[in-house]
């Protein structure tokens, strides 16, 4: 058992739902997004909605982070340039995870 955590564009125009980024037990991302709420999220009913100011700062604080065996640090990044495309074609972003 484990924490899946995900990312999501939501297309106005369209209502598409697309996975822009997966996750798995990943304690250095749940640790930002639960600071961004406010409380601690578990739950798939909740979601965290980002928009480019998150983005940005979460850029910022991933590029502060050490280098990990895992390589977080390049699946980050090609995280945040895919979120930065999808709210710049005007879609939008959230956050879900669940145990």
């Amino acid at each position: 058992m484990g924490l899946d955590q995900e990312v999501y564009s939501i297309d106005k125009n369209s209502d598409v739902i697309e996975c822009i980024g997966d996750w798995r037990n990943n304690g250095r991302l749940q640790e930002w997004m639960e600071c961004k709420h406010g409380e601690i999220i578990h739950e798939s009913s909740l979601r965290v909605d980002l928009d480019m100011d998150d983005i940005l700062l979460f850029e910022k604080d991933v590029n502060d982070y050490p280098t990990t065996p895992d390589d977080y640090n390049k699946n980050f990044a090609a995280f945040v340039d895919r979120a930065k495309e999808c709210l710049n074609d005007g879609k939008e972003l959230y956050y879900s995870c669940c145990w």
